[in-house]
């Protein structure tokens, strides 16, 4: 009886050290804005994809990678560093932004 219940103990003290592990891990996002074509997007994450020729502008703590397909797909053909604005070459060739 007595091992039963230390095994119960021993596999709740796991589950619940796991959940703690599980629930501590905090969502990822950018803070700040992300601007497509004047189109604000606060507190960005994940990927967007651009319809047309559109200004970039990244006022926001983290990179934001610009790729030549839709979907956050193909070959990344800029990088725009916080606080940056996409160049020619991003507003051209950029299909998604992806924002990590």
């Amino acid at each position: 009886m007595t091992r039963r219940l230390t095994a119960r103990i021993g596999v709740l003290a796991a589950t619940g050290a796991l959940a703690l592990t599980i629930t501590a891990v905090p969502a990822s996002a950018a803070e700040g804005v992300l601007l497509l074509s004047g189109e604000a997007v606060e507190d960005p994450r994940g990927c967007y994809d651009l319809y047309g020729h559109e200004e970039i502008r990244n006022w926001t703590d983290q990179k934001v990678f610009v790729y030549d397909d839709r979907d956050c797909e193909g070959d990344v053909v800029q990088v725009i560093r916080p606080d940056g604005v996409g160049d020619d070459r991003a507003t051209a060739e950029g299909r998604s932004v992806h924002v990590r």
